[in-house]
């Protein structure tokens, strides 16, 4: 929109990527040139994104992109505007094609959290006589509830990282979680509206509406091994 065009296309090239200027570029001797590389529209989607491990009292406000430029995105800083001007700043790892990324930019301080865990104590859940041996299976669980406290009545997605405990599995909430590097992600629509949609990809465990008796929106999840 403000009239720069791309000067370059990209192109695969081994395990890098290499733009290749279309127009020829002459730099002179203490001079520095700066070539816009991609100009395009790529799908993008506010949301909120909770971790305690970061911020243990609210979420931060984000925006999660998808890269359907089919393009590489050079990691770097990324200035976020939104309706009313400037937003904030992130910073975005390489982006590949098709992939994509959530950016965090600043506190959303419209939502408000909270992280309680518990654990239960080891039951037998099975025994079996297999040639004279007594064999007994036991299953641990333990659970984590995330409590998100809306101080706005505009409807709001929030993932949700619950950090992954090796040798456990998720029992509840369903559909099953998004799987990071070192968390379970859960998708939680706060002020759900009638006909409320996530983006494409972004499975949502929980929607709580306006209505609820609750002020607050609890996702509990439950892993067991």
């Amino acid at each position: 929109a403000a009239g720069v065009a791309a000067m370059a296309e990209g192109a695969r090239s081994g395990a890098t990527f290499a733009y290749h200027v279309d127009t020829p570029v002459s730099v002179g001797r203490h001079q520095s040139v700066m070539v816009p590389i991609v100009q395009t529209t790529v799908s993008a989607a506010k949301v909120a994104h909770y971790d305690p491990r970061v911020l243990e009292g609210n979420p931060l406000a984000a925006v999660r992109l998808v890269n359907d430029t089919g393009l590489h995105l050079a990691g770097g800083t990324v200035t976020v505007y939104d309706a009313n001007g400037f937003a904030g700043n992130a910073l975005l790892a390489d982006l590949v094609p098709g992939d994509s990324r959530v950016l965090a930019y600043a506190v959303d301080l419209e939502v408000a959290a909270e992280v309680e865990g518990g654990s239960e104590p080891q039951r037998v859940v099975a025994a079996r006589l297999v040639r004279g041996l007594l064999e007994t299976e036991t299953r641990q669980r333990v659970t984590q509830t995330v409590r998100l406290t809306p101080r706005t009545d505009e409807e709001r997605l929030v993932l949700v990282d619950v950090p992954r405990v090796e040798g456990y599995e998720v029992v509840a909430p369903e559909p099953a979680p998004l799987l990071t590097p070192d968390a379970l992600r859960f998708g939680v629509v706060v002020n759900a509206g009638a006909g409320a949609s996530a983006p494409v990809g972004v499975p949502v465990q929980l929607r709580c509406a306006p209505t609820d008796d609750t002020e607050a929106c609890e996702l509990e999840v439950v892993l067991e091994r």
